[in-house]
């Protein structure tokens, strides 16, 4: 008899220590991809274009082909203030990191515009006009990201209705020869530290508090801007002004 009760005993804290198992397995392990550069790489001068959605407000959800990674992913409306946002944080970070010789958001537009308005721009794939964008000013690199989705929190830092949800990616374009020479993405979605014990460093780092949109999207572009081709180099350098050319 008490054989008999020792087995089920057995079989039940098993049958439990499995479910823990499976249920931990089932939570998404949401970290940034690890950034993927192309050896060999240097990139002095750098051009940043910024984010944009990847599908407008008023958008219905959807698979879309990113056109200059080429890459497929499920995409969600986002509003444009989101993407004027995240790019104001991106050059804001990487002024700080002081690694690169940067071409600010407004100028790179600028010529972007200046470029997709004529007879040679209209109709070339965005590739070769981030390309064009980047030879005016002799870079080396041009940056430009998308945004696939953008929940924002609904509820206070501590008792939220529904948690943030971003997703974004982030790559460069080589001007000569148009290669995208690193590439990082970031597809995260906030949880309770019960909900997903995989992902605790969120936790932490978030103090137990309930992320907004735009503190977990920031969290993101550090890990993934800490992968960036010389990212280590501590160089200062300020933005390039007059579309790179020195006044004398």
């Amino acid at each position: 008899m008490k054989a008999k009760m020792y087995r089920k005993y057995r079989a039940i804290c098993w049958a439990a220590v499995l479910s823990c198992f499976l249920w931990i397995g089932g939570c998404s392990l949401t970290r940034p991809s690890a950034g993927k550069t192309v050896p060999g790489v240097k990139v002095k001068r750098l051009v940043v274009l910024g984010f944009r959605p990847a599908l407008p407000e008023g958008a219905k959800p959807g698979v879309v082909r990113d056109p200059l990674s080429g890459s497929v992913c499920r995409a969600e409306p986002v509003p444009a203030d989101a993407a004027r946002l995240m790019t104001d944080m991106l050059f804001d970070k990487l002024v700080k990191a002081g690694t690169y010789e940067l071409i600010p958001p407004g100028q790179a537009m600028g010529i972007y515009h200046t470029i997709v308005v004529t007879d040679e721009g209209v109709g070339l794939p965005p590739r070769e006009i981030a390309q064009k964008v980047g030879n005016s000013f002799g870079a080396d690199a041009v940056m430009a990201g998308c945004i696939y989705r953008w929940r924002e929190r609904k509820g206070s830092d501590y008792a939220s209705e529904q948690s943030a949800s971003v997703a974004f990616v982030l790559l460069l374009v080589r001007p000569s020869d148009g290669a995208v020479i690193w590439r990082s993405r970031f597809d995260k979605t906030q949880r309770s530290l019960l909900e997903n014990l995989l992902d605790a460093g969120t936790f932490v780092k978030s103090g137990g508090r309930w992320f907004t949109a735009g503190k977990l999207a920031a969290m993101g572009l550090d890990e993934m801007l800490g992968t960036l081709p010389g990212a280590s180099a501590k160089k200062p350098k300020k933005p390039v002004e007059n579309g790179g050319r020195e006044e004398g």
